[in-house]
């Protein structure tokens, strides 16, 4: 059996999801949320790599941070991105009910 094992910097999986899981080893079934923190070093070609992959294997949202830029690009396909800017609140209602983020804060801006 081979297995793709990815690393995130940040994810969220609901009790449902983590209750089909397979005990005593890797997470066998895709978190509703991915959040990758860009650095320096990130090539976007790698990026959207990750991206596909994400929602191959079933992620609903990746949210991809661009530190320096201060934007956050929510993706729920490869191809279907908003991107939010740091003076936005940014909300995921349908996976984290009441969820919010107050992007200036955030940033510190």
């Amino acid at each position: 059996m081979c297995y793709n094992v990815r690393a995130t910097d940040i994810l969220f999986i609901s009790h449902e999801r983590l209750a089909q899981a397979a005990p005593h080893t890797f997470l066998d079934v895709p978190p509703e949320l991915v959040v990758e923190i860009m650095s320096p070093s990130d090539r976007w070609v790698e990026v959207r790599r990750k991206l596909r992959g994400y929602f191959a294997a079933g992620v609903n949202v990746v949210l991809v941070v661009e530190p320096d830029e201060k934007i956050i690009s929510a993706y729920r396909a490869p191809t279907e991105v908003v991107e939010f800017e740091a003076t936005a609140v940014l909300t995921l209602d349908d996976i984290l009910p009441g969820f919010y983020c107050n992007l200036a804060e955030l940033f510190g801006t």
